[in-house]
């Protein structure tokens, strides 16, 4: 899987509109979420990360530059870091297993 979306709750944050569940949409095309295997994550923006908890036995896979710029000094920035959810960045570190 490349990318998750992001969750209701970030949309009603962020006023934006929720459709459904990118992650629970797999269910429309056969596939089981719970047997995704390996979730690659362009980028840590906030429509990319959300919904780890719904691919419980997968490897997340992230660019160790993109880690080192979402967790660096340029976060400090208000208008670098809008594009991102703390809590996503701190759930990709408590999911991963992997950054390339």
């Amino acid at each position: 899987m490349v990318d998750t979306g992001f969750s209701a709750d970030v949309a009603a944050k962020r006023q934006r509109d929720f459709l459904r569940c990118p992650v629970e949409s797999l269910r429309l095309l056969g596939i089981d979420p719970g047997e995704v295997a390996d979730v690659v994550l362009t980028h840590l923006h906030y429509d990319h990360v959300g919904n780890f908890d719904k691919l419980p036995n997968a490897t997340f896979h992230l660019q160790e530059t993109e880690l080192h710029y979402a967790v660096g000094r340029f976060m400090r920035y208000r208008r670098l870091r809008h594009s991102y959810e703390v809590e996503d960045v701190v759930a990709w570190f408590a999911r991963t297993t992997r950054a390339v």
